[in-house]
């Protein structure tokens, strides 16, 4: 339930609304930093339940989780960080636009490039950011399905757009 300027104004401590940052504040709502960890289902036998063509509405699906993002991880790694990688930006986006690329072209559209990218080797995790999309890859080449830390997961740090 969102809070009306009058309500926000009445509970503002200061009775004048000479404090207008307080008022901004309280209107906006909590910011949300956290991230929030999503376990895909059935992520142990997913190459074996997922084909090459259904792979972009798969993920469309997980990304739909959650509403609005800042950043999403997806990683085949249960810690990718344990492991010998390197990070490469593969997909550049245009930072100049106020909304990530992803909220303008559709995550139906993100799904469609994050699903090209995860059929490359050695794939540890794909990172969307608002600067473009990044591969981090095994160096080492012995992460496969058969890896005990094969965890396919989301990480997603929720963003709350502001209803002005």
């Amino acid at each position: 339930m969102s809070l009306t300027k009058s309500q926000a104004i009445e509970q503002v401590n200061n009775s004048s609304v000479s404090n207008q940052y307080s008022l901004v504040k309280k209107l906006s709502g909590p910011q949300i930093n956290k991230q929030l960890k999503h376990i895909i289902p059935g992520g142990q036998n997913l190459t074996e339940l997922i084909s090459k063509e259904q792979l972009p509405t798969a993920i469309f699906t997980w990304f739909r989780r959650c509403r609005h993002f800042k950043d999403v991880t997806l990683a085949m790694c249960a810690n990718y960080q344990d492991r010998k990688h390197n990070e490469t930006l593969v997909v550049d986006f245009n930072t100049a636009n106020r909304l990530p690329e992803w909220e303008i072209q559709g995550k139906k559209w993100l799904s469609e490039r994050v699903a090209e990218i995860l059929y490359m080797d050695n794939v540890l995790a794909v990172k969307v950011k608002k600067e473009g999309i990044s591969v981090i890859l095994d160096t080492e080449s012995t992460f496969s399905v058969d890896s005990d830390d094969w965890q396919p997961h989301l990480l997603f740090t929720p963003h709350k757009p502001t209803g002005f």
